[in-house]
């Protein structure tokens, strides 16, 4: 069982590598609407190998890999975000006062000057993250997934 948990876990980060490649492909191209699509298909594959992670126990198992690396910082125009959200969403979230944690190092026009901690990028997914039941079984097939 925890064989196939890794293996399906490798996969969609796959997937959602090979997506978040297309996304910005059609980005390159002026098609920000397909781009969008590819972008929330590489987060969603992204998000269910984090959680297949977090299932798997056992020997030299310590939990869930991290999606990002714990000591780094991360530039608000890092690809790797992109898994979290696009740049439009950060700048909206961060405004409302939601999302993940984020430093300041200096205000401007833009939002260079901003950055995201990995390891408050990791405590935010862990805490947004929706169990299998809510984001997967129900909208598929009702209440309590039967």
């Amino acid at each position: 069982m925890q064989e196939n948990r890794e293996t399906a876990a490798r996969a969609h980060r796959r997937f959602a590598a090979e997506n978040l490649a297309r996304a910005e492909a059609f980005e390159a191209d002026g098609l920000a609407d397909i781009a969008a699509v590819y972008r929330e298909a590489a987060r969603l594959h992204w998000r269910q190998a984090v959680r297949l992670e977090s299932l798997q126990s056992g020997p030299g198992r310590n939990g869930p890999r991290p999606m990002f690396d714990e000591g780094r910082l991360y530039a608000v125009n890092d690809a790797a975000l992109r898994a979290v959200a696009d740049r439009d969403a950060l700048a909206e979230w961060r405004r409302d006062g939601l999302g993940p944690a984020h430093v300041e190092f200096w205000k401007g026009e833009d939002d260079s000057g901003i950055a995201y901690r990995g390891s408050d990028l990791n405590a935010w997914l862990e805490a947004e993250r929706p169990t299998l039941d809510e984001e997967i079984l129900e909208p598929k097939f009702g209440p309590g997934g039967g």
